[in-house]
């Protein structure tokens, strides 16, 4: 079974993810302390860091694929999503991450998208390669199924 999520992944979910939130979370409440009032800019500052992140890292899953079915785990429960219920690959060059979303036809155990983040990447230059095999996988199904 391929890998198609990298093994960072779950580094950049658990431990990134909070360590970040949790470090300016942190800085914010002790200033606040010592300074014995809120600073309501840093606040939103740290709101909007936080959005950042979880955007980027809150909800990557873990992605592997047999040939005919993908495997997505968040990492306390897998499922079995068949490569034809693709209806969409889109890869986002802009974040460092190059985060990859699989849209669904129907909803499945994680909605009706996942998104991983790729194992290789080419950075702001082109598409990971798993991206075009994944859209050549989904049109192949979605022409057969016609």
């Amino acid at each position: 079974m391929e890998q198609l999520s990298s093994h960072m992944s779950f580094a950049c979910k658990f431990i990134v993810l909070p360590a970040i939130v949790g470090l300016f979370g942190y800085e914010w409440i002790s200033a606040a302390i010592d300074m014995g009032r809120v600073d309501w800019v840093e606040a939103g500052l740290w709101l909007l860091i936080s959005a950042v992140f979880y955007a980027t890292f809150g909800r990557l899953k873990r992605v592997r694929f047999d040939g005919t079915q993908l495997w997505v785990s968040n990492w306390r429960r897998e499922i079995a999503i068949p490569v034809g219920d693709i209806i969409d690959v889109y890869q986002q060059k802009w974040l460092a991450t190059s985060p990859v979303t699989l849209t669904f036809a129907s909803r499945n155990g994680f909605g009706e998208s996942v998104q991983y983040m790729p194992s290789f990447s080419f950075g702001m230059w082109g598409e990971d390669p798993e991206v075009t095999m994944l859209r050549e996988i989904a049109a192949a199904s979605s022409a057969a199924s016609d």
